[in-house]
């Protein structure tokens, strides 16, 4: 599995071994895509509350 993000001048993207992913993983594959888009972990956290 591939996401992809592109925002301003910048492409990120996060590729897992399979495709075949639970909720939890897809869930911690999000939050690593948020913060390489430069969310803070409290950001991420605050969100969540």
């Amino acid at each position: 599995m591939k996401l992809q993000v592109e925002y301003y001048d910048q492409k990120i993207s996060i590729e897992t071994k399979n495709d075949d992913l639970n909720i939890e993983e897809m869930h911690e594959v999000w939050e690593s895509l948020l913060s390489a888009m430069m969310y803070s972990e409290e950001t991420i956290r605050k969100f969540y509350e």
